[in-house]
């Protein structure tokens, strides 16, 4: 317990402990919880209502299921009187008693880390949601998965969902992708009371790389309106954008450069070319060598998957490449995955382009505990800082395994806060773990491995 008359004795590393200590306790009692609700749904199950008394026989208990498949049947009046005792709702209540069903009977991996405290609770919570519209079996592959992965699990659960679904039930996630689509379209809000209608709002439901190819469009034609003079704020010019591409003939003008009729005196085409980066999306595609046999053998389409992306079937790619005048025009590039364990070295602070590709396509993410940050858009970071060839370092500094993606505000905390990191072996898909240290010199691990310091 916190004693509050001497709270202002406290140093850093003791308020740390402090706080680890009472959210251990937070999560001990979480995990109870989900162990007495399973324990409860044992209380409501067939065999414990066998020979209730019941006035009126027709509306006597009945049995329903709350779980994914596997996973026993209770009492409709449980979620009932378990909401009544927590204080919660019945629907609350139910999720409690389906979460701790799912656990034990289709995720028994995950269920005895959770026991063991490895596993917070409401991050099992999430898993056992995530996979319930699952089969059984699809289920058990997940868990069986996520017992060799020392990753976030809550960073990782929506690819291997989606992965087990497309391994054990292709027809399932074929119709599920094609209910995802069917959601596509642009919708104009209904204008508003009198006095409010000089602005519309719009929401737009794309292909993913329609709409990466459209913001990089938009940042375009906002550069170039703010190069010929427009002084507006960046997303009031991605708005006018959009007003422009309205009118095809000038959004092509100025997108080729084509401004002799629009650019000031102060201007030319060539000035309002620059910043301009250009609009494309590149696709990295992970195909299994049996998923491209059974489609060449029987038309079965086990899909792939595509980085940032996730699952998809190649039915969706294949419409995505062939679509007349659309993104594989110009704005589209498939590439192949670069293999991921070459070591080159550079003497430069800079690595080159190929180097920082593959070591984005190997860890994924910035690599500070739990951070799912795309490694796209972090930093290349020394593990092991750079000091120039000329101060007397040794040369081939600038290697794969030196470097690693981080965040920028992971990037600033390392470099300006004292925190070290260092490899620490590999995960079971082939990414590098790290070992991190705070500034304190304790061990920073992921949130679902952390405990409370010793008093």
């Amino acid at each position: 317990m916190l004693d509050r008359d001497h709270l202002d004795d406290l140093g850093k590393a003791e308020v740390f402990a402090v706080l680890r200590g009472g959210r251990a306790v937070a999560r001990r009692i979480a995990v109870d919880e989900l162990v007495v609700a399973a324990h409860l749904a044992d209380l409501y199950d067939a065999a414990s209502m066998t020979g209730l008394p019941s006035m009126l026989p027709i509306v006597s208990e009945r049995l329903v299921t709350l779980g994914g498949v596997g996973t026993p049947q209770v009492s409709e009046f449980a979620a009932t009187e378990l909401g009544h005792h927590l204080a919660c709702g019945p629907d609350a209540a139910a999720a409690l008693l389906a979460d701790a069903l799912d656990l034990r009977h289709r995720l028994p991996g995950l269920w005895e880390r959770l026991l063991e405290g490895e596993v917070d609770a409401w991050r099992a919570r999430v898993v056992a949601q995530e996979t319930r519209r699952l089969p059984l079996e699809a289920a058990e592959w997940v868990d069986a998965r996520l017992g060799e992965t020392r990753r976030s699990i809550t960073g990782v659960i929506g690819q291997l969902v989606a992965d087990a679904l497309r391994r054990f039930d292709p027809e399932t996630f074929a119709q599920r992708e094609a209910e995802r689509l069917d959601g596509r379209g642009v919708f104009l809000e209904r204008p508003g009371p009198a006095g409010t209608g000089l602005t519309t709002r719009v929401a737009m439901v794309l292909d993913t790389p329609d709409a990466a190819v459209l913001d990089a469009t938009l940042d375009d034609l906002a550069t170039i309106h703010a190069v010929l003079g427009d002084e507006s704020p960046l997303q009031v010019r991605r708005a006018k954008a959009v007003g422009t591409l309205t009118n095809p003939q000038l959004a092509m003008d100025l997108l080729a450069g084509d401004l002799t009729t629009h650019a000031t005196t102060k201007t030319t085409g060539s000035e309002a070319r620059k910043g301009v980066r250009g609009r494309s999306a590149v696709v990295y595609l992970h195909l299994d060598a049996c998923d491209v046999a059974n489609l060449v053998a029987d038309g079965t389409d086990g899909g792939g998957s595509i980085e940032r992306l996730g699952p998809a079937t190649l039915d969706l790619l294949g419409e995505w490449l062939s679509r007349p005048g659309g993104i594989a025009r110009d704005g589209i590039t498939l590439r192949p995955v670069l293999e991921t364990t070459r070591a080159d070295t550079v003497d430069s602070r800079t690595p080159p382009a190929w180097m920082r590709e593959q070591v984005i396509l190997r860890d994924r993410t910035c690599v500070f505990p739990d951070c799912t940050r795309d490694a796209r858009s972090a930093d290349l970071d020394h593990i092991e800082p750079y000091v120039p060839v000329d101060q007397g370092s040794p040369p081939g500094q600038t290697r794969p395994d030196n470097l690693a993606p981080l965040c920028r505000r992971h990037h600033r905390l390392k470099t300006w806060t004292g925190w070290t990191y260092r490899r620490d072996g590999w995960d079971t898909d082939s990414r590098p773990l790290y070992e991190w240290l705070d500034r304190h010199g304790n061990p920073a691990l992921p949130r679902h491995l952390l405990e409370p310091a010793d008093s």
